[in-house]
């Protein structure tokens, strides 16, 4: 995902952590630390690299800089060491808390076009909320207790930040304009290598559904969609009813 970043300021190393819990953070300066009891949550490529670009997202809109920035000022505010300057720097780490919410989404959504950008599933995203609905606290119908609850919320409830990944994935998803349309149109497998691999989305990284055999007639339903990478992909059916995005350099269009 490195490549697709607008920012090019840090190496983003990752550092795992040996701890059971449910970790993962952005440090400023660019480093990313995720803990062993995250990666055996998230074994998938798919949803480690969320929760990796998620915390690059964070580099990505500024917030490490925004922490290095309140991390100084209340170093010396600390200094000062008087009663004013105390309750100053208790309001800035409760105004930084309160934003920090704001920042979540963001670096969700950031998330998300990195996914799509270096050929993830995005949709595998909502995996990973889902997953963060399960252990976090349930978020109270009553609206007194829910804000006094958030006061002391660093994160957004789970439940906004899986409702907000799937809208923004829903408006941000764009319709498949096929150059050509084949109405039950033949095509033949080509490929002199193993059978042809047969995936859920145009992306080489998205999940393998099944195979169609090397010379096997097939039908396109559309033609090719353009990857960044610079692959073609069409959508295409065998007579078993698989279907799914094949790689079209290994299909060829019969002619009738």
């Amino acid at each position: 995902m490195k490549p697709y970043l607008s920012k090019k300021d840090f190496s983003h190393p990752v550092y795992v952590l040996e701890d059971e819990e449910f970790i993962a953070f952005a440090m400023p300066g660019g480093n990313i630390y995720v803990s062993t009891g995250l990666i055996e949550m998230f074994p998938t490529d798919d949803k480690l690299a969320f929760a990796i670009a998620h915390e690059l997202g964070h580099n990505e809109n500024n917030h490490t800089y925004e922490l290095a920035q309140l991390i100084l000022y209340l170093e010396k505010l600390q200094e000062r060491g008087n009663p004013i300057d105390f309750l100053e720097g208790v309001w800035a780490e409760m105004r930084a808390a309160f934003c920090n919410q704001a920042d979540e989404l963001e670096s969700d959504i950031a998330a998300v076009y990195l996914l799509h950008a270096a050929g993830y599933d995005p949709e595998r995203a909502f995996d990973v909320t889902r997953v963060l609905r399960q252990i976090d606290i349930e978020k109270p119908e009553d609206e007194v207790k829910r804000w006094i609850m958030s006061l002391a919320h660093t994160h957004p409830w789970s439940g906004d930040r899986d409702q907000c990944v799937c809208d923004y994935v829903k408006n941000a998803k764009a319709v498949i304009e096929c150059h050509k349309v084949y109405e039950k149109g033949r095509a033949r497998v080509t490929t002199q290598r193993k059978p042809l691999s047969v995936r859920k989305h145009p992306s080489p990284q998205s999940e393998k559904l099944g195979q169609f055999r090397r010379s096997e007639e097939i039908y396109l339903i559309c033609d090719c969609v353009k990857q960044h990478h610079g692959l073609e992909f069409a959508y295409a059916c065998n007579k078993k009813g698989l279907r799914g995005w094949v790689d079209k350099k290994y299909v060829q269009v019969l002619e009738e």
